[in-house]
């Protein structure tokens, strides 16, 4: 058994097409079947069923499946652990951001950057549940996003600090003058929201409901930094972290009346699995930022 057929074998299970995982692996289809066969015939069991033009995993594929992905993660981690002994700090650092918190990069960005030159950084800024599917896939290093509120035993989370939810305001909008704000009171003046499925938007709507509130935002938008230019310019308020005021002068954040509703930012990582060093040391950078302010 070879790891490149593991390798071959997961992809093709990701796809459940041949076709398709042949194209991302660079190499011809049958090269593919071939390796996969060679497979099936050195495990004695079938791993695949193909039923006309549809591939499935079989019983035995999906069993093996966990345990093919283990392999070829404790492989690279080894390799990766021998690049560390090294100390080869270059390759790839691949990270994941929740749209709400990827300005909370950029610092940490520069600095790393021009700490370790020679370590190519991939951002990838998409809602959690697609991040978390691509960190158990080992597409992605580390994550940085709120506390999902389930619990998953494959992942881990380290805090970064706590933020309130709150009304952000530019510094001469009235409602500065308010040591809190209630929900309904926003109703108005024109609101920008986080857009519809994003982390941040789901507890902000489930704060909504949970003090039985509608309000209807006037603009619906993913990128913070676009958010927070709204609102400086006095026209519109929003509803969001507290944090976000970081480097805003000329905004505030006003406490929302009643409890208050806490998100947690913090890094998320997997559980058992080596950690390189250029991820260790992004996350030292990152805490050391953070801790600063």
């Amino acid at each position: 058994m070879e790891l490149r057929q593991l390798k071959y074998f997961i992809k093709t299970a990701e796809t459940l097409n041949f076709t398709e995982a042949a194209r991302q692996l660079f190499i011809t289809q049958s090269t593919l079947s071939q390796q996969i066969r060679q497979l099936e015939t050195e495990l004695q069991v079938p791993l695949f069923d193909r039923i006309g033009k549809r591939t499935y995993l079989t019983e035995a594929g999906t069993e093996f499946l966990p345990y093919a992905k283990q392999t070829v993660a404790d492989s690279e981690g080894g390799v990766q652990r021998l690049r560390d002994l090294q100390n080869i700090m270059a390759g790839e650092l691949r990270i994941g951001a929740v749209f709400t918190l990827s300005d909370l990069l950029t610092s940490t960005i520069i600095s790393f950057s021009k700490q370790y030159p020679n370590i190519k950084l991939v951002v990838v800024s998409r809602p959690v549940n697609e991040l978390l599917d691509l960190l158990k896939e080992r597409k992605l290093d580390l994550i940085l996003s709120y506390r999902p509120d389930d619990e998953d035993n494959q992942i881990e989370f380290v805090p970064l600090f706590d933020s309130n939810l709150s009304v952000i305001v530019n510094y001469n909008h009235p409602l500065v003058a308010q040591r809190e704000v209630s929900l309904e009171l926003l109703k108005q003046y024109p609101l920008v929201l986080p857009s519809v499925g994003s982390q941040a938007r789901t507890m902000i709507d489930r704060l909504l409901a949970s003090r039985h509130v509608q309000l209807t935002p006037q603009i619906e938008i993913s990128s913070m930094t676009i958010m927070m230019n709204l609102v400086e310019t006095g026209h519109w308020i929003a509803v969001m972290s507290e944090m976000l005021i970081r480097g805003h002068e000329k905004l505030r954040a006003i406490p929302i009346a009643g409890k208050k509703t806490q998100m947690h930012p913090s890094v998320i990582v997997l559980k058992g699995i080596y950690q390189k060093l250029s991820a260790k040391e992004f996350m030292g950078i990152l805490f050391a930022s953070q801790t600063a302010k």
